[in-house]
């Protein structure tokens, strides 16, 4: 069973049902990446808000360490009081902007993880975090989550230089409404 805190002014996914499709995916997505490698991975996820994909991520098995970013002070407070009420001794979560931390990620070789995965606001990624996972080839694999259909093409097109998509999963958030999670699995070329 899997607990949260949550500010009640932070943003929640309005709707439980398409949130637990959407997590299904991901531990489906990170488990064959796990089971084709033959071992635990690492992976850094941007925009990680108050640690809803974030936890089961830790609690699956299939991850040895989890970076988490998030720039919203409320949400990193959430976040790590979520992790240590769930045991998740494999999380690290740290207060920072994306970009901020992008930018400083491509000049380090430290920075050196399995999987990034990102669930931008619905204007999508910042340049500088696209142009890290292109051109900084720390990442073999992306799993990108997106509310936003014109943000994420504008970002398909710069992240496609360095990724083939391998799975993606389109979900009807409201149904008779054009809203639509977006889900993609990217791997480097």
């Amino acid at each position: 069973c899997i607990r949260y805190r949550k500010p009640a002014t932070a943003f929640q996914h309005p709707n439980a049902g398409v949130m637990l499709t959407s997590l299904q995916w991901i531990l489906n997505t990170v488990f064959r990446m796990s089971n084709r490698l033959k071992r635990r991975l690492t992976l850094l996820e941007m925009y990680n808000g108050l640690g809803a994909h974030t936890i089961p991520l830790a609690q699956c098995g299939f991850l040895s360490r989890i970076v988490a970013v998030e720039l919203d002070e409320r949400l990193v407070r959430a976040c790590r009081h979520n992790v240590e009420l769930n045991g998740c001794t494999n999380v690290e979560v740290y207060k920072g902007d994306a970009a901020e931390w992008a930018k400083r990620a491509l000049g380090r070789d430290e920075c050196c993880f399995d999987v990034l995965l990102v669930d931008p606001p619905r204007d999508g990624l910042t340049e500088e975090v696209c142009k890290m996972a292109a051109e900084g080839k720390s990442f073999g694999h992306m799993i990108y989550i997106s509310c936003g259909r014109r943000a994420l093409l504008r970002d398909l097109e710069s992240l496609c230089s360095a990724f083939d998509v391998a799975d993606i999963a389109v979900i009807d958030l409201f149904p008779g409404t054009d809203a639509v999670e977006t889900l993609i699995h990217l791997t480097r070329r």
